[in-house]
Protein backbone atom coordinates (compact mmCIF):
# COMPACT_ATOMS: atom_id res chain seq x y z
CA UNK A 1 0.00 0.00 0.00
CA UNK A 2 1.57 3.25 -1.07
CA UNK A 3 2.07 6.02 1.78
CA UNK A 4 -0.48 9.23 0.86
CA UNK A 5 0.79 10.94 3.56
CA UNK A 6 -2.07 11.18 5.84
CA UNK A 7 -1.46 10.84 9.45
CA UNK A 8 -4.17 11.25 12.22
CA UNK A 9 -2.93 14.66 13.29
CA UNK A 10 -3.37 16.21 9.73
CA UNK A 11 -6.44 14.10 8.65
CA UNK A 12 -9.43 14.55 10.68
CA UNK A 13 -12.03 15.47 7.25
CA UNK A 14 -15.35 17.21 8.32
CA UNK A 15 -18.00 16.00 5.82
CA UNK A 16 -20.08 19.33 5.26
CA UNK A 17 -22.87 17.70 2.86
CA UNK A 18 -24.28 14.77 1.25
CA UNK A 19 -26.65 15.23 -1.53
CA UNK A 20 -28.24 14.13 -4.93
CA UNK A 21 -28.64 16.36 -7.54
CA UNK A 22 -31.18 15.68 -10.78
CA UNK A 23 -30.88 17.50 -13.80
CA UNK A 24 -33.59 16.51 -17.28
CA UNK A 25 -33.70 19.91 -18.92
CA UNK A 26 -31.71 22.40 -19.78
CA UNK A 27 -29.95 24.43 -16.70
CA UNK A 28 -27.53 27.44 -17.30
CA UNK A 29 -25.93 27.67 -13.89
CA UNK A 30 -23.44 30.24 -12.90
CA UNK A 31 -19.87 30.16 -12.47
CA UNK A 32 -19.07 29.31 -8.89
CA UNK A 33 -16.17 28.02 -6.03
CA UNK A 34 -16.48 26.56 -2.44
CA UNK A 35 -13.76 27.06 -0.12
CA UNK A 36 -13.71 23.60 0.93
CA UNK A 37 -13.35 20.28 -1.25
CA UNK A 38 -16.26 19.05 -3.03
CA UNK A 39 -16.56 15.64 -5.05
CA UNK A 40 -18.96 15.41 -7.54
CA UNK A 41 -19.68 11.64 -8.72
CA UNK A 42 -22.30 10.90 -12.01
CA UNK A 43 -24.60 8.63 -11.01
CA UNK A 44 -26.51 8.60 -14.32
CA UNK A 45 -26.55 10.65 -17.48
CA UNK A 46 -24.39 12.81 -18.79
CA UNK A 47 -23.57 16.69 -19.18
CA UNK A 48 -20.21 19.51 -19.94
CA UNK A 49 -18.13 20.90 -16.43
CA UNK A 50 -16.04 23.59 -16.91
CA UNK A 51 -13.44 23.65 -14.31
CA UNK A 52 -10.81 26.18 -13.90
CA UNK A 53 -11.80 27.43 -17.57
CA UNK A 54 -11.03 23.81 -19.32
CA UNK A 55 -14.25 22.06 -20.22
CA UNK A 56 -14.74 18.37 -19.45
CA UNK A 57 -17.64 16.06 -21.01
CA UNK A 58 -18.51 13.93 -17.92
CA UNK A 59 -20.92 10.63 -17.81
CA UNK A 60 -21.97 8.10 -15.54
CA UNK A 61 -19.10 6.49 -13.80
CA UNK A 62 -17.60 9.59 -13.25
CA UNK A 63 -15.89 11.43 -10.54
CA UNK A 64 -14.93 14.91 -10.28
CA UNK A 65 -12.59 16.78 -7.77
CA UNK A 66 -12.95 20.72 -6.94
CA UNK A 67 -10.30 21.71 -5.29
CA UNK A 68 -10.86 24.95 -3.26
CA UNK A 69 -11.37 27.80 -4.81
CA UNK A 70 -11.72 26.14 -8.08
CA UNK A 71 -14.37 27.73 -10.47
CA UNK A 72 -16.55 25.13 -11.68
CA UNK A 73 -19.95 25.00 -13.30
CA UNK A 74 -21.81 22.22 -15.25
CA UNK A 75 -23.55 22.82 -18.15
CA UNK A 76 -27.07 20.68 -19.42
CA UNK A 77 -28.22 20.56 -23.11
CA UNK A 78 -32.37 19.90 -22.89
CA UNK A 79 -31.52 16.40 -24.03
CA UNK A 80 -29.49 15.74 -21.23
CA UNK A 81 -30.28 13.76 -18.11
CA UNK A 82 -27.99 14.10 -14.83
CA UNK A 83 -28.37 12.24 -11.27
CA UNK A 84 -25.14 13.63 -9.29
CA UNK A 85 -23.94 12.70 -5.68
CA UNK A 86 -22.47 16.04 -4.08
CA UNK A 87 -20.52 15.43 -1.07
CA UNK A 88 -18.25 18.48 0.33
CA UNK A 89 -15.49 17.82 3.07
CA UNK A 90 -13.08 20.08 4.50
CA UNK A 91 -10.44 20.08 7.47
CA UNK A 92 -8.04 17.30 6.14
CA UNK A 93 -4.36 17.89 5.08
CA UNK A 94 -2.15 15.52 2.57
CA UNK A 95 1.43 15.97 2.68
CA UNK A 96 2.75 18.22 0.06
CA UNK A 97 -0.38 19.54 -1.40
CA UNK A 98 -2.43 22.28 -0.05
CA UNK A 99 -4.78 22.49 2.68
CA UNK A 100 -8.05 20.65 1.63
CA UNK A 101 -6.78 19.98 -1.62
CA UNK A 102 -6.49 16.83 -3.34
CA UNK A 103 -5.39 17.06 -6.31
CA UNK A 104 -2.19 18.60 -7.79
CA UNK A 105 -3.19 22.27 -9.50
CA UNK A 106 -1.93 20.87 -13.02
CA UNK A 107 -3.81 17.18 -12.52
CA UNK A 108 -6.97 16.30 -14.47
CA UNK A 109 -10.04 17.29 -11.98
CA UNK A 110 -11.94 14.26 -13.71
CA UNK A 111 -11.58 10.63 -12.89
CA UNK A 112 -12.78 8.14 -15.46
CA UNK A 113 -13.18 4.59 -13.51
CA UNK A 114 -12.49 1.82 -15.62
CA UNK A 115 -11.36 -1.57 -13.35
CA UNK A 116 -13.46 -0.66 -10.10
CA UNK A 117 -16.18 1.37 -11.48
CA UNK A 118 -18.70 -0.77 -10.43
CA UNK A 119 -17.89 -1.04 -6.98
CA UNK A 120 -17.30 2.21 -6.28
CA UNK A 121 -20.77 2.96 -7.63
CA UNK A 122 -22.49 0.23 -5.24
CA UNK A 123 -20.09 2.06 -2.40
CA UNK A 124 -22.04 5.28 -3.36
CA UNK A 125 -25.38 4.21 -3.27
CA UNK A 126 -24.83 2.86 0.30
CA UNK A 127 -23.46 6.08 1.43
CA UNK A 128 -26.74 7.26 0.45
CA UNK A 129 -28.88 5.10 1.68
Amino acid sequence: MSNIGIIPEAFNPRVLYIYISKFNKKVELNLHFHDYFEMKYILSGSCEYFIDGKSYKVSEGDIIFCNPNVEHVKKIESCEYLTELNIGINNFKIDELKKGYILESNESPIIKLTKHKKDFHLYCLEILN
